[in-house]
């Protein structure tokens, strides 16, 4: 349907991007103030795919049970509406880097001042294996929303637990095509978006 294809578009971006206007960037490792794995032995190289081979392939891993699988989770009661500063926001948070843990995708957390309170970003990566490993793709989400009281939370499935949903589900198929990446994708996932766009302007 329409919004896998979409997912499939991001998907397919950041495995054929080939850059027109060369730029400076710093170096991930740093960027990301982790440091420097020990460089893993090269894999075989696998034949390339077209552009159209390498949609197809993204579209067979994209599953729209996963996608409902996320959201209903992260709008789930337990999660009590994801409010910035509150215990579900956490909750969700730990959400999130258990599944970029199963997936094996490396990650750092942000944590900031609000002025309400501290919230935490979580910054994943998939690091390019190529000349162009320099150039990087942001595909984010921002997690929170409105929280809720003793009498009811709101959910928020729309805002923006599907967006969260739709970055897990490129993260996961990115990883099981990590070896057609060609350039870096930073997966962010954002908090305190409610209260002014917060997370995302740290």
């Amino acid at each position: 349907n329409r919004r896998l294809r979409i997912l499939a578009g991001f998907v397919l971006l950041a495995l054929t991007y080939l850059p027109q206007y060369p730029k400076e960037f710093a170096d991930l490792q740093a960027l990301l103030n982790k440091p420097a794995p020990a460089p893993a032995p090269a894999p075989p190289q696998p034949k390339p795919l077209s552009p159209v081979q390498t949609r197809d392939t993204a579209l067979q891993l994209i599953a729209a049970a996963d996608i409902q699988q996320y959201v209903t989770q992260l709008a789930a009661s337990d999660m009590a509406g994801r409010g910035t500063g509150q215990p579900g926001a956490d909750k969700a948070a730990s959400y999130i880097t258990a599944r970029l843990d199963q997936l094996g995708i490396p990650y750092l957390k942000q944590p900031f001042n609000t002025g309400r309170g501290t919230a935490t970003n979580i910054i994943g990566y998939l690091q390019a294996a190529t000349e162009f490993e320099n150039k990087i793709i942001v595909v984010g989400a921002h997690y929170d929303h409105l929280g809720g009281n003793a009498q009811r939370y709101y959910p928020g499935a729309d805002d923006n637990a599907s967006g969260v949903a739709g970055v897990l589900e490129i993260a996961e198929t990115l990883a099981a095509l990590k070896y057609l990446l060609k350039c870096t994708v930073l997966f962010q996932f954002y908090s305190a978006e409610e209260i002014g766009l917060v997370g995302s302007a740290y």
